[in-house]
């Protein structure tokens, strides 16, 4: 990606933040090393506002996402479901949402998906 194309990439992501088109907006993924998160929110930076809030989250696997959010909490509320152990169809209902997808939306991707998700329902490893 060029460099003009990754800046046009990032100020649409924090004008639809901003805008409150949706709560987040992730704009890119890679391993989380320490070069690579500060060059993240340097690039986040020049695009961020009171209504765009740059963020870094390491996932704790080895690999960090960032973007932008209208709220503090709704960055909370993303490292939680990327970082803990959760119901994969759960994770995918709160993700969907804190990037403004409709509930429909949501559902019809979760229909697609039956059978494979895993869920810790009863303790059993069993695909939904």
């Amino acid at each position: 990606m060029a460099l003009q194309d990754c800046d046009e990439t990032v100020a649409d992501a924090a004008y639809l933040v901003a805008r409150g088109v949706r709560p987040l907006a992730i704009v890119g993924e890679r391993l989380a090393d320490e070069f690579g998160m500060i060059r993240a929110m340097t690039l986040l930076g020049p695009y961020s506002s009171d209504a765009a809030i740059p963020f870094v989250v390491d996932h704790g696997d080895g690999t960090a996402s960032w973007g932008y959010s209208s709220t503090a909490w709704a960055i909370e509320l993303y490292r939680w479901v990327r970082t803990e152990e959760a119901d994969e169809s759960r994770r995918h209902q709160i993700l969907g949402l804190l990037l403004g997808y409709s509930p429909e939306a949501i559902a019809r991707h979760l229909d697609s998906l039956v059978g494979r998700l895993f869920t810790r329902s009863g303790g059993s490893g069993s695909s939904q």
